[in-house]
């Protein structure tokens, strides 16, 4: 449906915020657990709207193989991302 992705954004960008504070200083790896976790939730809620938008059972495969790499290549972008993220620290 058109509207989803962004929809789901929202919804984890409000989710996100909302634990900001607790999630600042907490190890990567309990960050990369949040975000595995948030990822599985966004991913499954997107599959069951447009299984029922369709109206008909869908394959879980392709969303499977999806959240799959984002929770795989999210410590990459981690890492590469991490200097900026100092740079703002001191902004």
């Amino acid at each position: 449906p058109f509207g989803l992705s962004a929809f789901i954004f929202i919804g984890m960008r409000f989710i996100i915020d909302m634990q900001r504070k607790v999630l600042l200083n907490q190890p990567f790896w309990t960050v990369w657990l949040v975000f595995a976790s948030l990822a599985f939730g966004a991913g499954l809620i997107m599959y069951l709207i447009q299984m029922l938008a369709s109206w008909h059972l869908m394959s879980p495969a392709p969303w499977i193989v999806d959240i799959t790499l984002t929770i795989i290549i999210f410590p990459i972008i981690a890492s590469l991302l991490k200097p900026a993220m100092s740079i703002g620290d001191t902004l």
